[in-house]
């Protein structure tokens, strides 16, 4: 038994019983796996049904016979406090409880119960096991920290138990990485993980100053970026950068680990543990933009996460030999990060940040920068830079914009010494001040 497991059990997650019934789905065939789906997804929606009355007042009527009847819940739906959404089994055991970052000025708070939290551990030290960082190894996380003493402290208390070491991700000057880099030297790290843009900063670092992370150490293994866009050009760098295979995983606060990257921008997902559906989006083509991302939690007994849309756009495909559709493509961000144009047309807000990624990394003095919707026809890009973009970048921006999207939009370029993260370190790229 490793210490990560033991830690689990004193907590009294059934960690081993998980592992056990996560390699039963596995061995089953087909028809048996789609059958266990199925059956899985119903049984917990008429869990919470019987169970739980605010998702049985979300029904709004009997149980339905088909699936499809169910609601479709949202963030909203969520926001009330925890102990009315608890169901009744549960109100008086322990659970494992969080809330989402509340990026939008709106935490939501929700719980798992035991057996559900763990079924979640045994899928993501299974998979890690795969990679070659099983959980407990060297790490090396990029992320970052609350600064409240207590919340601070018992982080770091969690990092030393899973024996990792977190670089804080609010400094990213010359100065800090340089301090990264020497740590590295010292530290026989396997596995590097954390936020897609910290981790892209600290790999175009040791690129400028000439240095291969595994030269520096030799025992890293893989690099697991996580919480942001990941394009293939940042997959390009890290690689180069890290001299190790770089993974991109897909997860969210509610659900733990969703899927994981099999390359070419598909992720497969955690199908064992998670229903995945795609539905359409208002004033979207779910040809070809894809739809919303709602998910249902088949071990989650002690809070409702049926069918929630968890505010991703996505598209969903089966791939041969798959007895269900479980590899999510083109993952485009939030619904709510739509840039609805003039036209009336409405697409993801990450197009504009594909779309400009390339040309404005190209230029000189380049560090991050964000996309801001003003109106309909005004994008703002906030950059942070040494240097201003020439003209003639600018030009092959506002040329791209034109050609993927339509005429008549308009570009500004505001200029800034740094770009204000979230509090829990992440960047958010795209940004829309348009009512839909």
């Amino acid at each position: 038994m490793t210490w990560q497991e033991l830690v689990f059990r004193i907590n009294g997650y059934p960690l081993a019983k998980a592992k056990a019934d996560l390699v039963k789905i596995q061995s089953m065939e087909d028809k048996d796996f789609v059958k266990y789906q199925q059956d899985a997804a119903m049984s917990i929606a008429r869990h919470h049904y019987e169970a739980n009355e605010f998702y049985r007042a979300k029904v709004k009527g009997p149980f339905p016979q088909r699936w499809e009847d169910l609601p479709v819940l949202e963030k909203t739906d969520y926001q009330m406090p925890l102990e009315r959404m608890i169901a009744k089994d549960f109100l008086n055991k322990k659970l494992f409880t969080s809330k989402t970052s509340g990026s939008s000025g709106h935490p939501m708070y929700f719980a798992r119960d035991g057996y559900g939290h763990a079924r979640n551990w045994a899928y993501v030290m299974q998979r890690y096991q795969e990679l070659g960082i099983p959980v407990g190894c060297r790490t090396a996380w990029f992320y970052g920290i609350p600064k409240e003493f207590f919340l601070h402290w018992k982080e770091r208390f969690k990092d030393w138990l899973m024996n990792r070491f977190r670089f804080v991700v609010f400094d990213l000057s010359d100065k800090a990485l340089e301090k990264v880099v020497d740590k590295f030297t010292r530290d026989p790290f396997e596995g590097v993980y954390g936020y897609t843009h910290s981790i892209v900063y600290f790999a175009k670092y040791l690129l400028k100053t000439n240095r291969v992370l595994n030269s520096i150490c030799p025992s890293l293994r893989c690099v697991i970026v996580t919480s942001e866009v990941c394009t293939q050009e940042d997959r390009n760098t890290m690689q180069k950068a890290f001299g190790v295979p770089v993974k991109s995983e897909y997860g969210a606060s509610e659900f733990g680990y969703i899927g994981y990257d099999i390359g070419h921008d598909r992720w497969r997902i955690a199908r064992e543990n998670l229903l995945v559906e795609i539905l359409p989006v208002d004033g979207l083509s779910l040809q070809e933009y894809g739809g919303r991302v709602v998910v249902t939690d088949f071990n989650n007994k002690a809070f409702p996460f049926v069918r929630f849309s968890i505010g991703d756009i996505a598209t969903l495909e089966q791939e041969p030999g798959s007895p269900v559709a479980d590899v999510l493509t083109r993952l485009m961000g939030r619904t709510n990060d739509m840039a609805i144009l003039p036209s009336g047309k409405v697409v993801p807000g990450l197009v504009f940040y594909y779309v400009s990624k390339s040309i404005i990394e190209k230029a000189k003095g380049i560090r991050q920068y964000v996309i801001r919707q003003r109106t309909k026809n005004t994008f703002e890009f906030i950059i942070e830079a040494t240097h201003k973009l020439d003209r003639e970048v600018e030009i092959a921006i506002e040329r791209d914009i034109t050609g993927y999207l339509e005429d008549g939009l308009q570009v500004q370029y505001v200029y800034v010494t740094s770009i204000q993260k979230a509090t829990n370190g992440k960047i958010k790229h795209f940004y829309s001040e348009v009512e839909a």
